[in-house]
């Protein structure tokens, strides 16, 4: 109770965007939570994360690579503003544990450090993480080199027709 208006920051100004504060403006109201919603450009969002002027924001993240090391840096302190850790986390039990996972092989040496890093974060972790948008997908047996992967969004430009498979196809 008694809390000032936290500055939610959004990455855009759009139909989505909007609706988005919106909700969440309504949300944290219910338990007494006031939000003053900044509707920015792209490139003004991405100006105040690099100089660490953000309060509160929605964000996203697509990762990079199959590894867990593709997220925890973002929460690797070191990695703070300009960089991709625009949460500016740095907890120091966090830096030495993603700096040993960092180095490391993958195999269960590996695992319990990073089973170790989650059970910190559970705790600590800035973030609250809101949705995970699901894609589905239908294929026919004439379309090639189909891989569904979530972190590869470049993904169509492998795909191939094979044109006997499909004149077949009724």
């Amino acid at each position: 109770k008694g809390l000032p208006k936290i500055k939610f920051d959004m990455r855009g100004a759009d139909s989505v965007s909007r609706q988005l504060g919106e909700f969440f403006t309504a949300q944290m109201a219910q338990v007494g939570i006031p939000l003053e919603v900044i509707y920015n450009t792209f490139p003004a969002f991405l100006e105040k994360s690099k100089q660490g002027n953000l309060q509160l924001s929605l964000g996203g993240w697509i990762m990079d690579y199959p590894d867990a090391e593709n997220i925890y840096q973002l929460l690797y302190g070191p990695n703070g503003a300009p960089g991709p850790n625009d949460s500016n986390f740095n907890h120091p039990k966090m830096n030495a544990l993603y700096e040993k996972m960092a180095a490391m092989s993958d195999g269960p040496a590996r695992a319990k450090v990073i089973a170790e890093m989650d059970e910190l974060l559970q705790e600590e972790v800035p973030w609250a993480l809101g949705y995970y948008p699901s894609d589905y997908r239908l294929e026919h047996p004439w379309v090639l080199n189909h891989r569904p992967a979530e972190i590869i969004l470049n993904r169509l430009k492998y795909l191939r027709i094979d044109g006997e498979l499909r004149a077949k196809e009724p």
